[in-house]
């Protein structure tokens, strides 16, 4: 947000510059003034160099770095065209199949790189019979929505009285 003021405000300086009226929004008179009577070899010049060298090089590094995907890309029969779907939408939609389950309940799940954990709620009477229920119904969710990475499914079933 800072660098799209700055831009806008030297776009605005150039331009109303140009036109001939300068506006003036940065009173840069000083600094100009400054500038003209101080060499390349200046301190001050150096420093400022190198801070923005420093800032350049910052910038660089987190445009070159891949953040966390944002979207779960899927698996398609065209090669042409390119799906995804987002993962939050992933996660409702694999926590859906994890509910659909009798006796399960409340299912929460959360993504790593090639494992899907689910956290579900059932009876303590029934957990092994619900864990592999769910782990099943939830891999053939990941079936049908076909993720470009394979997903390892591990359910972590979390009891209740009853």
């Amino acid at each position: 947000m800072l660098l799209t003021a700055a831009g806008t405000i030297t776009a605005i300086e150039v331009v109303s510059g140009v036109a001939g009226h300068p506006a003036r929004l940065v009173p840069y008179t000083r600094v100009a003034d400054w500038m003209r009577h101080t060499s390349w070899t200046h301190w001050g010049v150096l420093a400022i160099s190198a801070g923005l060298v420093l800032v350049g090089l910052w910038f660089l590094l987190a445009g070159l770095i891949p953040g966390r995907p944002r979207v779960v890309p899927l698996r398609g029969d065209d090669r042409d065209l390119a799906m995804a779907v987002t993962r939050g939408g992933f996660r409702n939609a694999l926590a859906a199949a994890a509910e659909d389950v009798q006796d399960a309940s409340r299912a929460q799940v959360t993504l790593r790189r090639h494992r899907v954990k689910v956290y579900v709620h059932c009876p303590a009477h029934a957990v092994d019979a619900v864990s592999e229920q769910v782990r099943r119904s939830v891999a053939g969710r990941l079936e049908e929505i076909r993720p470009l990475a394979r997903y390892k499914v591990v359910v972590k079933p979390l009891t209740r009285k009853g």
